[in-house]
């Protein structure tokens, strides 16, 4: 490997706990993945517990991973552009939260600068109410986006802070107050809603609106709410959100009197809700939205499921995440034949992405011996499990008609593009409407190509689609309708 890139193996690695519930079983599911992890433990206050690792560390830069998450095992092949490593950069992975779907920065995998750690104030022993809240607020750190390319952001990482009911009231109610600050102030008071930069609005909606479908989503929602109208309309000091201790109080004394047993179980059942806890949050919504325009929406736990069907792209394993970046050259020198190599141990476990990009390969002839009858075989194969992306690539093919048992079939093209808009490949919808309205009379349907040139429109907007998924999900009732 050239000097230019740096494994991830090469660096330090801190796991940094507190009092997270699963903190033992995801460390041990760290040293698995990488053996060399060290742990960071009982440190309290971010910047204290970011300094303890940088003392700790023997590489000029760092990662470290939080307690309530998993890192995916892709992570640990990568290699960082030396160029980018400079004294004053911070690379950072995104994380996907398991309650609401989210892709961000919230909770991601860092790589952080060993001296600039040593030296910063933030949080805990900031100067300044901004930069108690947020270390982005009184550093000089530039942020450098290490996130794997895709048709959406894939994370490296999934976060999971909902184990108990106060982990997943604390997440909720520090993520979405924190997105509710205009320069480490609240703005829904003095602003509104409209004063929110549009990525993190995007954002606030899922904090605010999804996870019911999750064991203890409820308390995700109710934290999230609850934090945006303490923090904005009670004049709560928006400091308290990285004091654990304050919440621990606030939950012991405030709301276990209050909801009784449902604040003490340790799982609580998405399928059968406490009445009272789903009384609190739409009481909470319903205030939100009369005083400050946010958007809410009552998603019951299969409407919430519905959303992150809609709104979150197939899983990626680890093996399968490989082979692209190998393919692509990203993170790593661009080889072909070793991502071969990585698809067929991914399509072995039946990884239908992973049978999918070995497909192209072998029809293109790129890493391997080019063979059109096993790629259009494999082709068929990922289709069938449901990979939108093959579906897509398998009715171009039977529009032209390529051989090899796949002859030209124009309605068997419309089938695939209309079940890979289904599964959110919206750019399928175009392509997919012409068919439909191009098919004998008996089989035309008006209503379902406007359906799908809706969503072919949105690849061509920036606008995310999250309010559209979010409408889709609160016209579904529960059931099996959903």
């Amino acid at each position: 490997m050239s000097r230019d890139w740096i494994p991830v193996r090469d660096l330090d690695v801190f796991f940094l706990s507190f009092d997270e519930p699963d903190a033992d079983a995801h460390f041990a599911d760290l040293r698995q993945k990488h053996p060399a992890a060290k742990r960071i433990h009982g440190v309290k206050g971010f910047d204290s517990a970011h300094k303890a690792a940088a003392d700790a560390s023997r590489t000029e830069h760092f990662v470290t991973i939080d307690a309530d998450n998993i890192v995916d095992p892709a992570f640990f092949e990568l290699a960082l552009d030396g160029g980018v490593l400079q004294p004053r950069t911070i690379v950072s992975w995104p994380a996907r939260n398991v309650v609401n779907g989210i892709v961000s920065g919230n909770g991601a995998v860092k790589c952080w600068p060993r001296g600039f750690v040593l030296e910063m104030r933030t949080h805990e022993n900031a100067i300044g109410d901004e930069g108690r809240v947020d270390f982005v607020y009184n550093t000089e750190l530039e942020r450098a986006d290490g996130s794997f390319p895709w048709d959406e952001p894939a994370p490296m990482s999934t976060v999971y802070g909902n184990a108990t009911p106060v982990q997943a009231f604390r997440a909720g109610f520090r993520a979405a107050s924190r997105l509710t600050l205009v320069n480490g102030r609240p703005c829904l008071v003095t602003h509104g809603s409209a004063a929110i930069w549009p990525t993190n609005l995007q954002r606030l909606d899922l904090w605010l609106n999804v996870g019911a479908d999750a064991p203890n989503g409820l308390w995700t929602l109710y934290g999230a709410r609850l934090g945006c109208w303490l923090v904005n309309f009670a004049e709560l000091d928006v400091t308290v959100i990285n004091d654990l201790a304050w919440f621990d109080h606030y939950f012991e004394t405030e709301l276990a009197p209050r909801f009784g047993p449902a604040a003490a179980t340790t799982s609580s059942d998405p399928e059968a809700p406490d009445p009272r806890l789903v009384a609190a949050v739409a009481e909470l919504g319903d205030k939100l939205q009369r005083r400050s325009g946010l958007r809410i929406v009552e998603l019951g736990a299969a409407a919430s499921a519905l959303f992150k069907r809609l709104y979150q792209p197939p899983p990626l394993t680890g093996l399968d995440r490989m082979g692209t970046m190998l393919r692509r050259g990203i993170g790593v020198r661009r080889d072909s034949t070793t991502a071969a190599a990585y698809y067929r141990a991914a399509a072995a476990h039946g990884e239908r992405n992973a049978i999918h990009n070995l497909a192209r390969l072998l029809l293109m002839g790129d890493g391997v011996r080019r063979d059109y009858r096993h790629g259009a075989a494999l082709l068929k194969e990922a289709a069938a499990l449901g990979d939108p992306y093959a579906q897509e690539r398998l009715a171009g093919l039977y529009l032209r008609g390529m051989g090899f048992g796949i002859e030209r079939d124009p309605a068997e093209a419309r089938r695939l593009l209309e079940a890979a808009c289904d599964g959110r490949l919206w750019r399928a919808g175009e392509a997919a409407a012409r068919l439909r309205e191009a098919a004998p009379r008996d089989e035309h349907d008006a209503a379902r190509a406007l359906i799908y040139m809706t969503f072919a429109s949105f690849v061509d907007t920036d606008t995310l689609p999250e309010r559209t998924a979010l409408r889709a999900a609160a016209t579904a009732t529960e059931g099996e309708s959903c």
